[in-house]
C-alpha cells in the first residue's frame, strides 16, 4: 500500500465480511484499523472512496472527451463525477474558471497539491491542477490571464 500511494497512483483494499468478521470476534476489522491507523500516520491526506466511487472516477477518466480551445479546455463527460481532477502544462499566471449549463464557478487557489478539493486549483511552475465536481455534458474551463 505505501509503495502504490507514494507513487500517486490508486490504492484499494478489498476484503470479505467473513475475515473482517472473523466468527464474530472482528480480528479483521481490528487488523484493517490498524492499517488505516499507519497509513493516516504517513501520509497527511488519504481520499478514502467506496468501490463504486473509484470505479466512477476512473471510468469517467477514461471515457470524457478533453479538447483544447482558444480560451481554455473542453470537457464532454458521459456521466457526473465529483471531485474530478486535472492537470495540464501551462506557463503563464492564469485564473481558471469553469463555465457549464449557463453557469461560471472561480476557482480558489490552493498552496499545495495536498490541499486540492472540488472548487480549487494549484498552479506550480508550468503546471495547473484542478479539481472539481464534473458535470454530465459540455463543460468549459476557461484560462484567463491573471
Amino acid at each position: 500500500m505505501v509503495d502504490v500511494i507514494t507513487r500517486g497512483e490508486p490504492a484499494m483494499m478489498l476484503c470479505h465480511w467473513t475475515g473482517i468478521h472473523w466468527s464474530g470476534q472482528e480480528k479483521g476489522f481490528k487488523v484493517l484499523q490498524e492499517v488505516v491507523r499507519r497509513l493516516h500516520a504517513r501520509f497527511n491526506k488519504l481520499i478514502w472512496m467506496k468501490l463504486s466511487e473509484l470505479s466512477r472516477y476512473w471510468a469517467t477518466r477514461e471515457l470524457t472527451r478533453i479538447e483544447s480551445t482558444s480560451r481554455g479546455i473542453a470537457l464532454r463527460a458521459p456521466f457526473a463525477c465529483p471531485g474530478f481532477t486535472l492537470q495540464c502544462r501551462i506557463r503563464i499566471s492564469i485564473r481558471p474558471k469553469i463555465k457549464s449549463a449557463g453557469r461560471e464557478v472561480k476557482l480558489r487557489s490552493v498552496g499545495q497539491l495536498r490541499d486540492l478539493e472540488p472548487g480549487t486549483c494549484h498552479h506550480s511552475r508550468d503546471t495547473l491542477t484542478i479539481c472539481f465536481d464534473l458535470l454530465k455534458g459540455d463543460q468549459t474551463l476557461e484560462l484567463v490571464d491573471a
